[in-house]
């Protein structure tokens, strides 16, 4: 059964592509629960809340996204305590 338009050989392929080009960061204990802390501070989903601290613990620079979650005024403070500057993909169009 098919769940969406992308065909599975591209997604194979671009999965693989992302593999090479993005460091994935480990899903620890640690990591889920700075994440559920979270959640509750700055009401974001499970999967916007792990991207967090796994961008914090890698000493990322910038932080991509596209998602009006994440782009909060306290999610962006919260980044930039960390040193990390939030980029909104769509102001990049």
């Amino acid at each position: 059964m098919r769940h969406s338009n992308v065909h599975q050989k591209l997604a194979a392929k671009n999965l693989r592509t992302l593999g090479e080009i993005v460091e994935f960061y480990p899903l620890t204990t640690d990591t889920i629960g700075t994440a559920l802390g979270l959640i509750h501070e700055f009401h974001l989903h499970a999967a916007d809340a792990v991207h967090l601290p796994a961008c914090t613990n890698l000493s990322c620079e910038a932080m991509l996204e596209d998602d009006e979650h994440i782009a909060s005024k306290e999610v962006i403070e919260h980044l930039e305590k960390q040193a990390i500057k939030l980029v909104n993909l769509e102001e990049c169009q």
